[in-house]
């Protein structure tokens, strides 16, 4: 009779559990039936007295009982290996281990049956669900770790993002007023050289530059074309009798967020230069405005 060891491929999914279970049941009733049939055949022996055919048969029954103890992980020592040292002629001790064999037979079919009636996990099952549930807890860790890290890395990025926005903006906001100081500057040396009011001579462009976002603006728009006009006569009205004229530096073209300057003269108040500021809306609240001298 062929050896029966192989045992079912380690799945993992509930319906290869089901198909494992029921290859391990298939396989225990086979090793029972088998050790049955030896005890019977042994039990006819010595019922027939021939005692040397069934000393032959003990030994098979013996393997038969031990693969289905293995089969059904029972922890009890089976009784027939206490009694594995009868001789060959001492009829009554083969009769004890054949006994010894149908006890043991009886208690591990009902252990078999109890292991039928529920989730029947053996000892390579629990250790395999074991790994897994590790494998999870640990792949859960990293992915935890990795999370952590990622928003830390996140939260490093957003303020490393919003320090240079603020360094930007700080450094543009220098830029301008820099460039108000120079065209503030730069218009008193004009008026005081013409003598006659900023307004007789430079655009006023608070109607010209109102009611739009002057980031935006075209070159081809009013307010736009009026200060590329406006700053290259202020700045050349400013140059001293018999000097060569001063072009206006490119630093007072727009300001740092691409909007023109707006010169505005009203006449009957203080003439100022300003920047619409970061949003480009000239009379909001981030207006940039110095007062010419």
């Amino acid at each position: 009779m062929s050896s029966l060891t192989t045992t079912a491929p380690p799945y993992t999914t509930a319906v290869s559990d089901n198909l494992q279970q029921d290859a391990r049941t298939l396989r225990a009733h086979l090793l029972a039936r088998r050790l049955e049939e030896h005890l019977e055949t042994m039990r006819q022996a010595l019922e027939e007295a021939r005692p040397l055919d069934a000393l032959t048969l003990r030994p098979q029954a013996l393997s038969a009982a031990r693969l289905l103890r293995e089969a059904v992980e029972d922890p009890s020592t089976l009784g027939m290996d206490s009694c594995e040292g009868a001789s060959w002629s001492d009829e009554a001790s083969l009769q004890e281990q054949r006994r010894a064999g149908l006890r043991d037979l009886e208690r591990l079919r009902a252990r078999l049956a109890r292991l039928e009636r529920g989730p029947w996990r053996t000892g390579a099952d629990r250790e395999r669900r074991a790994l897994v549930a590790a494998t999870l807890r640990r792949f859960a860790a990293t992915a935890l770790i990795l999370a952590l890290a990622l928003g830390l890395w996140w939260a490093l990025q957003s303020w490393r993002i919003t320090e240079r926005t603020r360094a930007l903006e700080a450094a543009r906001l220098v830029t301008a007023r820099e460039a108000l100081d120079l065209t503030a500057l730069n218009a008193w040396q004009a008026r005081r050289l013409r003598g006659a009011p900023l307004k007789s001579f430079l655009p006023d462009m608070s109607g010209l530059c109102a009611g739009l976002d002057l980031r935006a603006a075209t070159p081809d728009h009013p307010c736009r074309k009026a200060w590329a006009e406006g700053r290259e006569t202020l700045f050349g009205a400013a140059t001293p009798p018999g000097g060569r004229p001063i072009a206006a530096p490119s630093e007072v073209e727009a300001d740092p967020w691409g909007a023109p300057y707006v010169l505005l003269l009203p006449g009957d108040g203080p003439d100022r230069v300003a920047s619409a500021g970061p949003d480009g809306l000239l009379g909001s609240a981030d207006d940039l405005i110095r007062e010419i001298p």
